[in-house]
């Protein structure tokens, strides 16, 4: 018979789980189960979040580094560019409804930029995230050289 091949312990009972101790586990996994799930499904969400924020960056990165090899020429032709339209056309890859925006403050005050030196540059990328819209802003000056 299969219980002879057990040995009992020092009790008289044979080894293993009671019903009572099965139950409990499955109490025990039922209620910390849900909780580790949704941490697990928090941390891809923050993940996604991450991951969009770089790429964000990267775009805003490229920008102003191509910005800065058209200043070699003059300041006056970086404020030509469509720059949504270059970013298209240069990145492999775009955020959902991702929109490059690249905007001149007067930064020495004469109500004009482009005679600006260093001209005052700000950069802004807006995507969908989530139902919502997310912005990173970047402002830097570029100065002809």
């Amino acid at each position: 018979m299969i219980r002879d091949k057990y040995k009992k312990n020092k009790s008289g009972l044979l080894p293993g789980f009671t019903l009572m101790e099965l139950t409990m586990s499955l109490v025990i996994l039922a209620i910390v189960l849900p909780a580790l799930l949704t941490g697990f499904i928090s941390c891809l969400g923050l993940n996604e979040m991450a991951k969009n924020t770089i790429v964000a960056t990267e775009h805003i990165r490229s920008v102003i580094e191509q910005m800065h090899s058209l200043s070699n020429t003059s300041l006056s032709s970086i404020t030509t560019v469509d720059w949504d339209e270059w970013l298209n056309n240069t990145s492999n890859y775009r955020l959902p409804s991702e929109q490059v925006k690249v905007s001149y403050p007067d930064y020495d005050g004469d109500n004009s930029t482009v005679d600006d030196d260093p001209l005052a540059v700000m950069v802004n990328i807006s995507w969908q995230e989530i139902g919502r819209t997310r912005n990173l802003n970047v402002f830097t000056l570029l100065t002809a050289q």
